[in-house]
């Protein structure tokens, strides 16, 4: 067994993490974001108890993936880790506080516990949101990575125009996309609510397309020499447009099933897109490209990917062992009774 097969694996398995994360845990945050626009408090709980009892089994992934990072790549989970701690430190944050208001947010009748909870769970996804977006968006813009691979903290601005294109393009796809969980978990009134809410934002979610694509495809054409190397990539780009448009369409003929997998399907094409453009690299220096860091001058020993292979091989079906359970357990429309959330 080759380094060459084990470092592909380690990649593979990765990139498989990260797109279940941003599809199964995705419909939890934008749900969350979507929670404020609930009208009342039944609202409100039907919300909670359609990402209660899977949120725990969704954030599984990016535990996976954070673990293979660290276990096969150590060079890109010190430096992205600590070149983006106050931003890291905020998903851990969001993280803590969503989890936090699931679980506390019903155990109170005062209003005020539950107004504030309410409150700490939609900043806390909407957070999360931005924040996994911005990030993104940095690594496609380029950080002033030195040639120790370190972060030079005095020349990185978080905050700039590209990085929040991504975040808020991040921000209204999953809200769409936890809008079309929504609409399988509700029924009556409030499925033709969230279904007007997701019809709204719909168009913020193309306008922040096209925006992004135009930047992206303008300053950082970097991204484009796969696709120009392989025409046959750009498939890749008509799926997502495609899938794009095809939302809504799915949404007013009420085949809300199918609008969540094709949902799915526009988040895997996204992540394709970008796993595409930016490969081999997980970040660009924006100091110098030979400092960026890649699957070949960031990968670990043979023994920690054949470590990592092992691992995988045993617990990936294990996972999906488990959440393919839990979803069949608490599968329908949610029903609200005194054991719910």
């Amino acid at each position: 067994m080759s380094i060459e097969f084990l470092t592909f694996w380690a990649i593979g398995i990765y990139y498989l993490s990260v797109v279940l994360y941003v599809c199964l845990d995705g419909f939890g945050i934008g749900l969350g974001c979507l929670h404020i626009f609930a009208r009342n408090d039944d609202e409100k709980r039907v919300f909670l108890n359609a990402v209660g009892p899977v949120w725990d089994g969704n954030a599984v992934w990016i535990v996976i993936t954070t673990g293979i990072l660290l276990a096969a790549f150590t060079k890109v989970f010190t430096s992205l880790l600590s070149g983006f701690y106050l931003p890291i430190m905020g998903i851990i944050f969001g993280f803590m506080i969503r989890s936090a208001a699931i679980e506390f947010r019903s155990k109170n009748d005062s209003k005020v516990w539950r107004h504030t909870w309410d409150f700490v769970f939609w900043i806390a996804s909407l957070l999360l949101a931005l924040d996994f977006g911005i990030i993104l968006g940095h690594t496609i813009q380029g950080v002033p990575i030195d040639a120790t691979g370190v972060i030079a903290p005095h020349s990185f601005r978080f905050f700039s125009i590209y990085p929040l294109i991504v975040g808020f393009f991040s921000l209204f796809l999953f809200s769409v996309h936890g809008g079309m969980y929504a609409l399988n978990k509700t029924e009556g009134a409030l499925a033709k609510y969230v279904k007007r809410i997701v019809l709204a934002l719909y168009p913020l979610l193309i306008i922040s397309w096209i925006i992004l694509t135009i930047a992206t495809f303008t300053q950082h054409i970097h991204m484009l020499d796969i696709f120009t190397m392989y025409p046959a990539m750009f498939s890749l780009i008509f799926v997502a447009t495609a899938t794009l448009l095809g939302l809504p369409y799915l949404v007013l003929k009420k085949r809300f099933t199918a609008a969540f997998f094709v949902s799915c399907l526009l988040i895997f094409s996204f992540v394709t897109i970008y796993a595409s453009g930016m490969y081999p690299y997980f970040a660009v220096s924006s100091l110098d490209k030979a400092f960026s860091l890649s699957i070949f001058n960031c990968a670990n020993s043979y023994l920690s990917l054949f470590v990592v292979f092992v691992v995988s091989v045993c617990g990936i079906p294990l996972s999906f062992f488990y959440f393919s359970y839990v979803y069949k357990v608490f599968r329908g429309v949610v029903k609200i009774n005194q054991t719910s959330y």
